[in-house]
């Protein structure tokens, strides 16, 4: 593992959070999916590279990765929104479901 392994491996989750942000601002969910499990599997990367000691080593990094979880929160923010829009859209789904269920011959 060398400094710059670990260098790349920061930036391409940090390019990776970048680009799930703005798709979760444009409500392109499925899109935002697949760029998580591609961000998930450079966090494991980083996981195994270095785990909790990435910090000891590139100590310079911590700005980084403090504007990653704020921006991590944002995404986690904009995701539970669309998912309380969802449950919303839902409701008269489901309420025509059991409708439909009480009626049934």
């Amino acid at each position: 593992m060398t400094e710059n392994t670990l260098r790349e491996r920061v930036a391409a989750f940090a390019s990776l959070t970048d680009e799930i942000l703005q798709l979760a601002r444009s409500g392109d969910w499925m899109a935002l999916v697949r760029e998580t499990d591609r961000r998930d599997q450079v966090l494991d990367e980083l996981i195994a590279l270095a785990g909790s000691r990435l910090l000891d080593q590139l100590p310079d990094l911590k700005p980084v990765l403090v504007d990653l979880l704020e921006k991590n929160r944002l995404i986690d923010t904009l995701v539970a929104e669309r998912q309380r829009e969802l449950a919303v859209e839902l409701v008269p789904a489901r309420q025509e479901r059991r409708l439909k269920n009480m009626y049934r011959p």
